[in-house]
C-alpha cells in the first residue's frame, strides 16, 4: 500500500509547522507497519528536491507565483490573491502526485483543506481523504483582529469543494469535527476523529521537571490566532507581581504578523527583559525548555487539537489556556490545568499567578496532567488507529 500526504510542509532544520510534524510522525509510523509513504512539501532553499527520512520519501515542489503578481493589482489584489494561491498550490500538488503515481502506484492521497481541489476533482482511481487540520478561515473567524475578508471567503469556497468531494474526512478533535459539520452541512458521523500523534521523545517516560526559576513557556507560531498579544498583556500583569518571571516563546514567525509589530508591543509594555524569542526549536531540543519551565501558557483563540498542550502535560507542567476549540477536550479545568475565557487577558494573568503562588497546586495539576497523557495519548495506540482508518478508506 502506497500513501501520499499532500501536506505542503515537512519538518527540517529550517522549520516546520503542525501539519508537517503530523505528516512526519504518521508517515514514519506507517513505514514501520510496512506501508510505502510519500510526502509532498514546499521547496526550501538549501534542501534537496527529494530525500528520504526514515523510509518516508519527501518531495519538495515549487508552486507558481502568479498570486504574488495578482497581489499588486489595486483593489482586486486583496480579493484574488488567496484564491489564486489556493489554485496554484492545488495544481502543483496534483501534477506532482501524477508524477509519483506514474512510477509507483498510489493507493491513497491525504491532504489538508489547502490545495486539494484538482486532486479531489480529477483523481477518480485513487482514494482521497482530507485531514481537517484547520485553515485560515476558521482561525480568522475566532481571532480578534482577524477579519473574514472577501479573499478568505473565496479561498474557503474552493476548499469546501474539496472537502465535499473527497471520499472521507478525519479530524483531530470532536470540536473541530463539529465546526466543519456546522460550516459545510456534512453529517458529523461522516467525520472520523483521530487524535494527533505526539513525539515519542516528549513522553511521560521522562523524569519529573525541575524548574530553576519562574520560567513560563509558550510553544506555537507567532501569530494573533495563537494569542501572542494576549500573552504579552498577561505577562505585563505577572511581571508586576513577580519581577523575576521570564517568558520563553518557542515557535517560528507567521507571515500574517511581522516580528517588528510584536517587538514594538513588548517595548511598549516594557517587557524586553522578560520575553525571549527562541524561534523554531527542533522537538528534540525542546526538552530542556519543558524541563526548566514552571508553567506552560497557550492562549490560542482556536485549536483543532493542541499538541503543545499534551507535550507540556507529558512533562508534568500545568497548562494555562483559553477555553477555545479542542482545548477543553484535553485540559480538565482545575485538575490538569486552568482554562479562562478566550480574550480575557486579566483572567489569564490571574491563573498564572495562582499557580505561581501555590507550589502544591502546581504539583498536583502536573501529576494529574502527566497521568492523563499516559492514559489517553499513548504513543503506540493512535498509530494503529491511523493504519486501520487508511485501510478502511481504501476498502
Amino acid at each position: 500500500m502506497h500513501i501520499c500526504f499532500l501536506s505542503f510542509d515537512y519538518p527540517s532544520r529550517l522549520g516546520g509547522g503542525g501539519v508537517g510534524n503530523q505528516a512526519q510522525l504518521i508517515g514514519r509510523g506507517l513505514v514501520k507497519l510496512g506501508m510505502k509513504v510519500s510526502v509532498i512539501a514546499l521547496v526550501q532553499s538549501g534542501l534537496p528536491e527529494f530525500e528520504e527520512d526514515q523510509g518516508v520519501g519527501v518531495y519538495r515542489i515549487k508552486p507558481g507565483n502568479a498570486h504574488w503578481y495578482v497581489s499588486k493589482i489595486p483593489f482586486l489584489g486583496k480579493i484574488l490573491t488567496l484564491p489564486v494561491r489556493e489554485l496554484e498550490y492545488s495544481w502543483a500538488g496534483y501534477k506532482k502526485i501524477c508524477d509519483i503515481n506514474s512510477n509507483s502506484t498510489i493507493s491513497l492521497v491525504e491532504g489538508t483543506e489547502t490545495g486539494m481541489l484538482f486532486v479531489s476533482l480529477r483523481m477518480h482511481k485513487i482514494h482521497t481523504t482530507i485531514r481537517l487540520h484547520g485553515e485560515r478561515y476558521t482561525y480568522a473567524k475566532y481571532s480578534p483582529g482577524n477579519h473574514l475578508t472577501p479573499g478568505i471567503h473565496l479561498s474557503r469556497l474552493i476548499q469546501r469543494i474539496s472537502i465535499r468531494r473527497v471520499r472521507s474526512l478525519s479530524s483531530p478533535s470532536h470540536a473541530h469535527a463539529r465546526e466543519i459539520s456546522c460550516e459545510t452541512g456534512i453529517r458529523l458521523e461522516n467525520i472520523t476523529v483521530l487524535p494527533n500523534l505526539i513525539h515519542g521523545q516528549l513522553s511521560p517516560k521522562h523524569n519529573e521537571t525541575s524548574p530553576h526559576s519562574n520560567n513560563i513557556l509558550f510553544v506555537g507560531r507567532l501569530e494573533e490566532a495563537k494569542g501572542v498579544f494576549s500573552l504579552i498583556g498577561a505577562a505585563s500583569e505577572v511581571v508586576s507581581l513577580y519581577p523575576d518571571t521570564h517568558f520563553y516563546l518557542a515557535g517560528s514567525q507567521h507571515p500574517s504578523l511581522a516580528i517588528e509589530v510584536i517587538r514594538a508591543r513588548i517595548q511598549q509594555s516594557n517587557l524586553q527583559d522578560h520575553i525571549t524569542f527562541l524561534g523554531h526549536i527542533p522537538h528534540e531540543e525542546l526538552d530542556q525548555y519543558y524541563r526548566n519551565a514552571l508553567i506552560s501558557l497557550l492562549p490560542s483563540y482556536y485549536e483543532t487539537f493542541g499538541v503543545a498542550v499534551i507535550e507540556a502535560m507529558s512533562y508534568g507542567l500545568p497548562v494555562v489556556a483559553f477555553s477555545s476549540g479542542a482545548i477543553p477536550e484535553i485540559i480538565e479545568n482545575g485538575i490538569t490545568g486552568i482554562l479562562v475565557p478566550p480574550g480575557d487577558t486579566h483572567c489569564l494573568a490571574q491563573a498564572v499567578v495562582t499557580l505561581m503562588r501555590n507550589p502544591e497546586l502546581r504539583k498536583d495539576m502536573g501529576a494529574a496532567a502527566k497521568q492523563k497523557v499516559a492514559e489517553c495519548y499513548d504513543a503506540e495506540q493512535p498509530m494503529h488507529l491511523f493504519y486501520s482508518y487508511y485501510n478502511s478508506v481504501i476498502v
